[in-house]
């Protein structure tokens, strides 16, 4: 080519021509070489993310291949996984596992059992796929409230909204599962039967590259199979702890007794029953006996009373999960008799009274409470005056009378126990 172009330089009159064309072969050379080099670059790429739910059979971290059609997800993970294993420059960019659990049973057996099923998930994607445990990120959800209020308040159930009401509610979650098993009895049933098992699983994310265009994969299967088969891989088995499988305490009535009357010589009983909508309501049978009589029948302590009294409980009865607990205020009506002597002097006679009473009660065990109340209302009463004659074998009645009065009738610091 040199001696060419010298050639060319020595011929002038052709100088030209060979110029143009020498320049023009050096342009298609270096567009065809710029071609070449775009024919090699890099193939196209695609972002994509895929999400799984992995379900868990009742209070277990067993990873299970059948239960809720759990093979066909594992097969999605598998046929993403070695797809891009197959494929040159694709690989994966992160993974996220959380583990969630229903809100049935103790909180802190929840947390384990979240962790144990995000451990299990963790672990399956290292032992069977080779995946690098630096770029799975995992978390948990001790108890799944957020989708459970989500499943409510899509459904029809019965009391949905008092429902909804509690769950939203800023009550302790152990608080919240109790009371929503003591006060909506129907409704719980339902949750244990068609909503709990949609809140026991692992979330598995993954965001990884590929060739191909992105396509959505339906992750969410629920349908019940009757197999239920290991997946071949380390499972871990955890075994209910025995706080969750004891049945909670739950009275069905209350016995009292007022240590006021006690200091008085006058034995007392009271038998209180709650009812009504959450329990706010509540009534009680009240009675007392001293029948006392000494020194040769001149004198004695004898007074019979019987009462009734409704009540209601302002702070939402149960709000902490405990029967007859907090502030009420109630409506009684008692009556009675009684015969009151001192050295052969007395009365003899019959009262009522109607009232009201305020009070407080608390907890101060497992099936203890105090309480503390007073009572002011109206007592009338027909009263008989006589003397006791002949060791008081005959009563020689003096003058009758009938009496009224209004202020505080009772006062009370009763101890409740729990039945």
């Amino acid at each position: 080519m040199i001696f060419h172009f010298v050639n060319i330089l020595n011929n002038k009159s052709d100088h030209t021509n060979y110029a143009t064309r020498f320049l023009t072969t050096l342009l298609t050379l270096f567009f065809a070489i710029l071609q070449v080099n775009a024919s090699y670059d890099e193939p196209k790429t695609y972002k994509k993310q895929a999400d799984f739910k992995i379900f868990f059979p009742v209070n277990n971290a067993v990873l299970y291949a059948e239960y809720k059609k759990n093979a066909i997800l594992l097969d999605k993970i598998t046929q993403i996984i070695d797809s891009i294993s197959a494929k040159p420059n694709m690989h994966f960019i992160d993974f996220k596992v959380c583990g969630y659990s229903s809100p049935d049973g103790l909180e802190s057996h929840n947390i384990l059992l979240s962790i144990q099923r995000m451990k299990q998930i963790k672990n399956f994607m290292i032992k069977k796929y080779g995946i690098d445990p630096d770029i799975i990120h995992t978390s948990y959800v001790a108890e799944n409230w957020q989708e459970l209020d989500s499943l409510v308040r899509k459904s029809n159930i019965k009391r949905r909204e008092e429902l909804l009401e509690i769950i939203e509610s800023n009550r302790r979650n152990d608080e919240k599962e109790k009371y929503i098993r003591y006060h909506f009895g129907d409704q719980y049933k339902m949750l244990l039967r068609e909503f709990y098992p949609k809140l026991r699983y692992a979330t598995m994310h993954i965001d990884y590259e590929d060739s191909e265009k992105p396509q959505d994969i339906d992750s969410e299967i629920e349908e019940e199979t009757e197999n239920i088969t290991p997946v071949a891989t380390d499972t871990i088995a955890f075994e209910a702890s025995n706080e969750t499988e004891k049945k909670e305490f739950r009275p069905w009535i209350a016995i009292k007794n007022n240590l006021l009357y006690d200091l008085i010589l006058a034995p007392n009983i009271e038998i209180e029953r709650w009812f009504g909508k959450n329990n706010q309501w509540s009534v009680m049978l009240e009675w007392q006996s001293p029948w006392y009589t000494w020194h040769k029948n001149s004198r004695a302590y004898e007074i019979l009373d019987l009462g009734v009294e409704l009540r209601y409980w302002f702070n939402s009865n149960n709000k902490k999960h405990r029967w007859l607990t907090g502030f009420f205020m109630g409506a009684y009506a008692m009556s009675g008799k009684y015969d009151l002597e001192w050295n052969s002097k007395g009365n003899q006679g019959e009262y009522w009274s109607p009232g009201l009473t305020f009070g407080y009660a608390h907890k101060i065990s497992k099936r203890w409470n105090m309480e503390y109340s007073i009572g002011a209302g109206w007592l009338t009463t027909n009263y008989r005056h006589y003397i006791g004659l002949f060791d008081n074998t005959n009563l020689i009645w003096q003058y009758s009378g009938h009496e009224n009065y209004f202020g505080p009738t009772k006062a009370k610091v009763s101890l409740v126990f729990m039945l």
